[in-house]
C-alpha cells in the first residue's frame, strides 16, 4: 500500500522541524535539521524562515547559525497550560506558600531545553521582579531546571550537560561543578539560582512530581538578593517542599 500523501506538505515540515527541536537537548544548525527529519535543505531553510518570522523558533545567541525554541511557543504552551487542571490547583497552594514566605511562587515546567513559567501568584511583599507567565530560561541555569534535573538519572544528567554547557577551557571543571551541585539538590530537596547582582531576584525551587517520582514541573520562590542568605534558605526550603509535595498529591 503506497503512503498516504500529505495535503500540507508545508505544514507537515514544519511541525517535523518543531517536534525535533522540542525534543533537542542543543540549537541546531540548517543542515543538521535537514538531515534529522528528510526534508530537502532548501525546503528546511524556507521553513525555518517562515517559522522565525511568526516567533516560532529563534537563533540560539550563544551558538552561530543554530536554531532553538521561539518565544511565541513557549507562549503558546502557557496558554494551554493555564486552562489545565494543573493551573486551578497550583493557585490555591501557592496562595498559602506567598503568606508564608512573603515571596512571589511560580509555576514552571520544561520544554525541551527550555524552562517555561506558566502561572504565578505575586506578593506584594515582595520586589517586582521580570519573570512573566512565558518567560524561558535554560534548563541548567534556572533554579526550577536544576531541580527538575536533580530528579533524572546521573548518567543522564552528565550526557546531558556536556551537551548543552558552553565549551571551553574550563568545561569539564564547570561539568563537575554542575553535577555536584545536581547532587546536592537531589539530597535537599530543592536548588537555587542565586543572582549576582543586588538589583534582580535569586530563586529558589523544588520539583513537582507524579506517581512515578517524575518531575512534571517546580514550584519556585523568587527572593531579594540581600535576603538569600543560607539560613533564610533553610527556612523557605521548609514551605516550598511542603507545597511541592501538596501540588504533587493533588496532581496524582
Amino acid at each position: 500500500m503506497l503512503p498516504t500523501k500529505s495535503k500540507a506538505p508545508a505544514v507537515d515540515g514544519a511541525v517535523q522541524i518543531l517536534q525535533l527541536l522540542a525534543r533537542s537537548s542543543t540549537s541546531l544548525s540548517l543542515s543538521e535539521i535537514s538531515e534529522e527529519t528528510g526534508l530537502a535543505y532548501s525546503t528546511t531553510h524556507r521553513l525555518l524562515e517562515a517559522l522565525l518570522q511568526h516567533g516560532m523558533i529563534s537563533i540560539d545567541p550563544s551558538a552561530r547559525k543554530k536554531y532553538c525554541m521561539g518565544a511565541a511557543i513557549f507562549q503558546l504552551a502557557s496558554t494551554v497550560f493555564s486552562r489545565q487542571d494543573s493551573i486551578s490547583i497550583f493557585h490555591p497552594i501557592a496562595e498559602i506558600l506567598k503568606n508564608e514566605t512573603y515571596q512571589s511562587v511560580y509555576l514552571n515546567i520544561e520544554v525541551g531545553s527550555r524552562i517555561v513559567t506558566i502561572a504565578k501568584t505575586e506578593s506584594s511583599m515582595a520586589r517586582v521582579s521580570n519573570v512573566y507567565i512565558g518567560t524561558t530560561f535554560p534548563v541548567y541555569e534556572a533554579a526550577p531546571g536544576k531541580a527538575i534535573l536533580s530528579t533524572r538519572p546521573a548518567r543522564f544528567q552528565e550526557d546531558y550537560l556536556a551537551q548543552v554547557l558552553p565549551k571551553g577551557q574550563n568545561a569539564p571543571q564547570r561539568l563537575a561543578a554542575m553535577l555536584e551541585e545536581l547532587q546536592q539538590a537531589r539530597r535537599l530537596g530543592y536548588a537555587v539560582t542565586e543572582s549576582p547582582d543586588s538589583s534582580s531576584l535569586s530563586f529558589i525551587a523544588a520539583p513537582v512530581l507524579d506517581l512515578n517520582n517524575q518531575a512534571i514541573a517546580a514550584i519556585s520562590l523568587g527572593v531579594n538578593r540581600e535576603e538569600f542568605t543560607k539560613q533564610h534558605i533553610r527556612e523557605l526550603s521548609a514551605h516550598l517542599i511542603q507545597a511541592t509535595r501538596q501540588l504533587s498529591s493533588r496532581l496524582q
